[in-house]
């Protein structure tokens, strides 16, 4: 029996997927839970229509992103920090202030997607990664100060 994933199920596909099944495990398994529908024509058109709506958002979201990396480019961030002995910095810059330098700036990006190089425990200039997509990743440069 062919049905079309609504999620996706471990082993069997991902959602959007056409995949032969039994017809138990279809009627008694799958479509009780919601994870797939019956392959007829009907479904076959929404699906269609489904992957072209979702096909769109996905080109806006990347443009969006792009662009939101050109910006991310063009800003320097400056961290003030108390210094100690060989101009250590007490504690580390974390993606944390950076997220909220960002924001200050305008640009509103998650702590998760800023990636920074190893310990930042120093003064100096440093260069953090931002990852909007999978293959859209922003640098953006640190110059460490102290207070």
């Amino acid at each position: 029996m062919k049905v079309i994933l609504a999620e996706d199920v471990p082993h069997l596909g991902e959602i959007g997927e056409f995949v032969n099944v039994k017809s138990g495990y279809a009627r008694n398994f799958l479509y009780p839970r919601k994870l797939a529908v019956e392959a007829n024509d009907a479904n076959i058109k929404e699906l269609e229509h489904y992957q072209r709506v979702l096909q769109k958002k996905k080109e806006k979201k990347f443009r969006e992103m792009k662009e939101l990396a050109k910006k991310i480019e063009k800003i320097s961030i400056e961290v003030a920090k108390q210094v100690g002995d060989e101009d250590r910095i007490f504690g580390s810059v974390t993606a944390a202030e950076i997220e909220h330098l960002l924001e200050k700036k305008g640009v509103k990006v998650s702590r998760k997607q800023i990636v920074l190089p190893d310990d930042i425990k120093k003064i100096g200039t440093y260069s953090a990664e931002v990852v909007l997509h999978k293959e859209i990743v922003a640098k953006i440069r640190l110059d460490v100060k102290s207070l």
